[in-house]
Formats: structure tokens, sequence, C-alpha cells
């Protein structure tokens, strides 16, 4: 799990970011969703069947 700047919002000038979540197992990409944030994560990541199954993460420590 870390996230990636892609660009800025045309509108507001700020920063925006991708989060990408990848299967090590598998050694691939399994999803890429908008935002960085906890509440965004979980928003968007919350349909996983099975999520309540995983056993290991690997993420940076950055604070958000």
């Amino acid at each position: 799990m870390d996230e990636h700047s892609y660009g800025k919002n045309r509108y507001t000038r700020q920063t925006q970011f991708v989060t990408t979540i990848v299967n090590h197992n598998k050694g691939k990409m399994f999803q890429a969703v908008l935002g960085k944030s906890q509440a965004e994560l979980e928003t968007q990541l919350s349909h996983i069947p099975g999520r309540e199954n995983v056993r290991r993460v690997t993420m940076d420590m950055c604070d958000p």
C-alpha cells in the first residue's frame, strides 16, 4: 500500500494522490483508488470481499 501524486486538481490546484494496493503473493497490483486519507480509503475499499482475512500489510509511514 503506497500513495503517489499524479498531478494537481485544475480547480483547487491541490496535489492529487492515488493509493495503490498490491497483492505480494501474486506480485501484481490489486487496486488503485483516488486519495490517501483514511476516510477516502475506507470508503473506496470497503466493498472488497475477504478484506477481514488480510494478515499482513506493507506500507510506508506517511502520517496521513
